[in-house]
């Protein structure tokens, strides 16, 4: 009697890994590209000078801060996988997603 080949179990999209989890009670990780990405949970423990940039409109400055207060050399691996704009503007949407439905204060 043959053997019946076993069919790969189809995944449902809710157990899908979210890209975006928060790790402990003070970072949430945000899974872009291959790398992992952790910010403060909490907008009271964002940088000063990060905030006064998102003010000002500059994105970039801003997101270079928020990376960087949490994890020193975050910034360096967000431009290395995203040297144009136009991917930049790809992980920003992620980021801003993620500090929509994870981050507090």
């Amino acid at each position: 009697m043959p053997v019946k080949p076993k069919v790969p179990k189809q995944t449902d999209p809710g157990d899908l890994p979210n890209p975006k989890k928060v790790v402990d009670q003070g970072l949430v990780e945000i899974d872009f590209q291959g790398a992992t990405f952790v910010i403060p949970r909490d907008r009271d423990d964002w940088s000063t000078e990060g905030n006064a940039w998102l003010g000002e409109g500059k994105f970039n400055l801003f997101v270079k801060y928020l990376l960087e207060i949490a994890r020193p050399g975050q910034w360096k691996t967000l431009t290395r996988l995203c040297p144009t704009p136009k991917q930049f503007n790809q992980f920003f949407v992620v980021l801003g997603k993620a500090i929509q439905e994870e981050c507090i204060g």
